[in-house]
């Protein structure tokens, strides 16, 4: 019975945790939005200045830089990049820390080469999955991808300040 509840528990943690960081994604695909701008022209066609061809049925309405991203798509999007962070850190982490002995001194070193480099995994996943899927240029996925990171590490940066904060 107990097994059951901490599943439930750790699953509705896992879930919770995906939101948040879909919630974060969404966030920086609307602030790189933001900073490009909208990619619709207002100039001035140069004849026939009274034509209505905006209202003709076909012609692009609202075309954003980036288009929205829905709260599922960012949440498989967050889990594969974060899938791939996980297993390219833990290769590198396996494949530096092979012949260091258990002395805690010497691994640091391979632990932050290996999540630097399993962060650039994860960037590189993302950046794959939001110019596939998305229909944006690579440029401005990469904006995207890459203020979603900034966002993900100023907000763990607030986290560890909180909780040192409150429990120390």
């Amino acid at each position: 019975m107990l097994f059951g509840i901490g599943l439930f528990i750790g699953l509705a943690s896992l879930v919770g945790v995906l939101v948040v960081l879909s919630s974060l994604l969404q966030t920086a695909v609307r602030l790189s939005y933001r900073m490009i701008g909208d990619t619709t022209s207002e100039a001035v066609i140069g004849w026939d200045w009274d034509s209505d061809e905006k209202d003709e049925p076909g012609w692009p309405q609202n075309t954003g830089a980036i288009p929205e991203l829905s709260m599922l798509r960012g949440i498989g999007f967050v889990l594969i990049a974060g899938v791939a962070n996980l297993i390219v850190s833990a290769i590198v982490r396996l494949v530096l820390t092979f012949n260091v002995g258990r002395d805690s001194s010497e691994l640091w070193p391979a632990v932050i080469a290996a999540h630097l480099i399993g962060l650039g995994a994860g960037f590189a996943a993302l950046l794959g999955l939001l110019t596939s899927y998305l229909p944006t240029t690579s440029g401005r996925a990469a904006l995207a991808a890459f203020l979603f990171h900034l966002l993900l590490v100023v907000l763990v940066g607030v986290i560890t300040l909180v909780v040192n904060l409150v429990f120390d």
